[in-house]
């Protein structure tokens, strides 16, 4: 598996942002990532992937 280019509490931190009003195209910019790329991890780190 890959490693990710964020640590978990950088995570919580950009999603902590984005709740308190923050605009996504902001923070997606300032991190150097686009908003298809957050979408993505989002979904996964509200809802884990469930195994079969």
């Amino acid at each position: 598996m890959r490693k990710s280019r964020f640590t978990d509490e950088q995570i919580i931190g950009v999603l902590r942002e984005i709740d308190s009003g923050t605009k996504l195209k902001t923070v997606c910019r300032r991190l150097g990532i686009t908003e298809t790329t957050y979408y993505p991890s989002v979904d996964t780190q509200i809802r884990p992937p469930v195994d079969t």
